[in-house]
């Protein structure tokens, strides 16, 4: 499992430091300790290996992290801290493919199918419809109507997240990024 491990993330790490393009075999194999022959022996090219490695990661992201989102706690600024230490915890966990998928999300990718596209931008909707649903808006001000303050709440993630994409856009994530 671990041998596994550091293979798939020498690719994760090429990929991610590297575009598409430019990104090498050689230097997954040279990274994972294994053969070229061996590489391709599993994976018929380098479209297929990156085509695996995001499959890869949408799986492990929604076993890790998606399928344990809980709608339990219902204050809205506790719900957020439970999912992003739980995010943390995933990325803590897995940072080469963490960054990868970021990567993906962040960049886009000719060389990512429209099904993959699809189920990203789904897992993304996902998560964030499982932020607002059944939240307790009697703990929000009296004076304002709780669907304008989910929306004045969702707008500033919006425009956070938009900062941040533009802030990261091709360039290769590092531990301090996620702090």
């Amino acid at each position: 499992k671990e041998e596994r491990k550091l293979k798939l993330n020498s690719a994760f790490k090429a990929f991610t430091d590297t575009p598409y393009e430019k990104a090498s075999t050689n230097t997954i194999v040279k990274d994972a300790g294994i053969s070229k022959g061996k590489l391709f022996y599993y994976f018929k090219d380098k479209a297929t290996l990156y085509s695996f490695l995001i499959d890869y990661g949408i799986n492990h992201i929604k076993k890790a992290y998606i399928d344990k989102l809980s709608l339990e706690e219902k204050d809205f600024l506790k719900r957020f801290q439970i999912y992003s230490d739980l995010k943390k915890q995933v990325y803590n966990e897995e940072p080469h493919l963490f960054a990868f998928m970021s990567y993906i999300f962040l960049n886009g990718s000719k060389n990512v199918s429209l099904d993959q596209l699809k189920l990203i931008k789904y897992y993304q909707s996902l998560t964030i419809e499982y932020v607002k649903k059944d939240i307790d808006v009697s703990l929000f001000r009296d004076d304002i109507d709780p669907d304008t303050i989910m929306r004045l709440i969702e707008y500033t993630l919006y425009g956070y997240q938009n900062e941040l994409m533009q802030k990261f856009k091709d360039v290769a994530f590092k531990e301090e990024d996620m702090e």
